[in-house]
């Protein structure tokens, strides 16, 4: 730099010589024993070769002979292969010689500068030189391509001006595959091998890779790929990477799945050059989400062959997982059968509505509903329509009603209040009506027709009543970094075949017979109170409906989403308090109960207990009030020969059995239990419904253990 004039740039913070720089933003460094420059501001970066071809606007060639002038080498005493080099000499006919030729061209400076710019640790570099994975070829870096046997039959490499070039012209393009590819593993597909490499250098993998070499070739992984593999596509951030995933999974059998790499980084390399670790990689493939599912038994079906159920919820809860951030796949299923309870109303006596709240906003309800819209029959997505408006709509279509913004629909007038509620209390059973006047002078009688399947969408809560007819779907917010956009054109070609398949099924006679069971209360889980038990009826006739495992996956699902829904009511939740404080007492003292309801770090009771100056005696008077609506009253009882007024279990035991969430749920005494009961006035066919028709009730239709070795509803055989 002195030579040229530009020694006063030649230091760790100084003004790049490359741009009207105003603040310091170039730097000269060293790094074992090779000098680099780099300019902060975006002129580029490299040693003191890219650093006269930038100045002079000359080709690396010519650089290189003007750096050796400069530092007083004369032309002919230069050994480097690169000069020497000219596969071009052979008329462009390859020989098994050339790939040797352009490895032994590369050199260990050849080497550092690639670590450099790359971001790879120079042990990995010489391990690819080792392994003849990179050369150098007209003062390029490159990279074999390889035959189906292995031979090495082209190259290519990268020009200076970024742009890809192979030698020989017109090769035919195949993609570099580095170690085995074994049936049953999981293998890494990278659009460019600083991707590949990136990944290699951080995880430490060594096999299991295919890199395609462009984002125009992704088509080329069609037949490589072993059955039952899983890939994982390292897809970069845009428009092209899109089509490129696109491109691989059109072409492949096996699962593909999307490893995310994080925004604002462009490609796998930038975020490794950033700091990302191996544990940052393990957590993206943890986190990948399957793009591509191994085929359903549906796809492939005969004209005229039933759609099979079981494979199309399966594809719903994956296509619904890649979409919605839920907090467990539980939510998913749950979502699954409520979107097939809508292709099967006229099937069913009652429905469910399903109620989508968050916490915050921007937590993918409205997505939900998006989806929703593409999967359900009939469906109608509404914001805030008006009374009115529902009430026609409902009688006319008897649509999905899909209502954004739930919450807003409850602030108007008490009036609109009041007939929305009718609507929504009202309006999950068949043949419910709501009676209104009309007519020009409103002195006509009108009944509306209230039924049909409705989801709701907001961050409040809804009303009491409606509540309790609701499955609840409790969305979160996307991780930061780990951001998936949500296009919608795209799900809605992903969404409406799975509908369609599912409108097809619910037409089936298997539909309507199947779906014409009475199921007993043992099928259901005992954590599940009435209300809930006759909301959740149809999401468990479907899965009888669907065999396999889906009756037990439904199970756990409801089990799960109502299990943290706690009866909020505040006489219940005063009553399991008491239940609490008796502990394993069979009776306590009026002054003793409320000595440890006083206790508790929450107790839901009026503040006004917990005040200082508040007798016993004045508390003790509540408690009789609020246990006095249970039939429940204070009794004279003596404890340790002492006389006290206070309350017993035998009695308040039955209140608890009723109004309280138990706290161990015991399995039902019974020898069998049968969770079917066949309609007989339902035509069965040829293939007769029963019990041990459908493989998921095999759970049930073996002795119960023993009362000394009841066990949870969580530990269910």
């Amino acid at each position: 730099m002195q030579q040229l004039g530009l020694g006063e740039h030649a230091k760790k913070n100084a003004r790049c010589p490359f741009h009207d720089d105003r603040n310091p933003s170039f730097s000269v460094f060293e790094i074992g024993g090779i000098w680099f420059w780099k300019c902060h501001a975006g002129c580029g970066d490299g040693d003191e070769i890219n650093f006269l071809e930038k100045h002079k606007r000359i080709s690396q060639s010519e650089a290189t002979r003007l750096y050796l002038k400069m530092a007083g080498c004369m032309p002919s005493t230069l050994a480097h292969p690169t000069q020497i080099l000219r596969l071009e000499s052979n008329n462009g006919l390859w020989t098994p010689n050339d790939w040797q030729q352009c490895v032994s061209a590369l050199t260990r400076r050849d080497l550092e500068r690639l670590a450099t710019e790359r971001g790879y640790s120079i042990d990995f570099c010489e391990w690819l030189h080792t392994h003849e994975l990179v050369g150098l070829y007209k003062d390029c870096i490159a990279f074999p391509v390889h035959s189906k046997a292995g031979a090495v039959t082209a190259i290519h490499y990268r020009q200076q001006e970024e742009s890809w070039r192979y030698y020989p012209v017109g090769v035919k393009v195949s993609p570099l595959i580095i170690g085995e590819l074994v049936a049953g593993d999981p293998l890494h597909v990278f659009e460019s091998q600083w991707d590949a490499f990136a990944f290699m250098d951080v995880s430490g993998e060594r096999s299991g890779i295919i890199v395609t070499r462009s984002a125009s070739n992704g088509a080329l992984v069609s037949g490589l790929v072993p059955d039952n593999s899983t890939l994982y596509l390292w897809t970069q951030n845009d428009q092209a990477g899109t089509k490129w995933q696109k491109d691989v999974c059109a072409h492949v059998k096996s699962v593909a799945k999307h490893a995310q790499i994080p925004v604002p980084h462009n490609d796998l390399n930038d975020w490794t050059r950033a700091g990302a670790t191996a544990d940052d990689l393990l957590a993206a493939m943890m986190s990948a989400e399957v793009i591509n599912p191994k085929p359903s038994e549906n796809a492939t079906l005969s004209p005229g062959e039933p759609v099979k159920l079981a494979s199309l919820l399966d594809e719903t809860v994956m296509v619904l997982q890649q979409n919605i951030t839920f907090s467990s796949e539980h939510q998913a299923v749950v979502v699954a059968f409520w979107v097939t309870h809508t292709h099967v109303i006229d099937h069913l006596r009652t429905t469910p509505y399903l109620q989508i709240t968050s916490p915050v906003k921007r937590c993918g309800k409205s997505n939900l509903l998006l989806c929703l819209k593409y999967l359900a029959s009939k469906a109608w997505h509404a914001v805030n329509p008006s009374v009115a408006v529902l009430y026609r709509k409902i009688e006319r279509d008897c649509p999905t009603l899909l209502l954004d913004e739930a919450d807003r629909s409850f602030e108007g007038g008490e009036n609109g209040r009041q007939d929305l509620l009718a609507i929504l209390n009202s309006g999950y059973k068949r043949g419910a009506t709501v009676d209104r006047c009309g007519g020009a002078n409103r002195d006509s009688l009108q009944s509306f027709a209230v039924f049909c399947p409705k989801a709701f969408a907001g961050i409040g809560e809804l009303p009491d009543t409606t509540q309790d007819r609701c499955l609840p779907i409790r969305l979160e917010r996307q991780v930061r970094g780990r951001r998936r956009r949500f296009l919608e054109d795209h799900v809605e070609r992903e969404l409406t075949p799975i509908r369609d398949r599912l409108a097809e099924w619910a037409k089936s006679e298997d539909a309507k017979n199947k779906l014409s069971t009475t199921i007993l209360d043992s099928a259901f889980p005992e954590s599940l109170s009435d209300r809930v038990v006759e909301v959740c009826e149809p999401l468990f006739k479907i899965a009888i409906a669907a065999g396999g495992g889906w009756y037990k996956r439904i199970r756990d699902a409801t089990a799960a989403i109502f299990g943290a829904e706690e009866d909020e009511n505040a006489a219940t939740l005063q009553l399991t308090a008491i239940r609490d404080a008796f502990e394993n007492d069979e009776r306590l003292s009026t002054s003793e109960l409320i000595d440890r309801l006083l206790d508790r770090d929450d107790p839901p009771f009026p503040n006004w207990w917990l005040k200082k100056d508040t007798d016993k005696k004045t508390i003790g008077k509540s408690l009789a009030r609020i246990l006095k609506p249970f039939g429940v009253k204070a009794k004279k009882f003596r404890i340790d020969g002492e006389q006290v007024r206070g309350y017993e279990r035998a009695n308040l035991g039955p209140v608890w059995e009723r109004y309280c969430t138990p706290t161990n749920i015991a399995l039902a005494q019974s020898g069998d239990l049968d969770v079917l009961d066949v309609s007989p006035s339902i035509n069965l066919g040829s293939e007769p419904l029963k019990p041990g028709h459908f493989d998921a009730l095999k759970i049930w239709t073996r002795p119960i253990m023993s009362q000394a070795k009841r066990t949870t509803s969580n530990n269910l055989p």
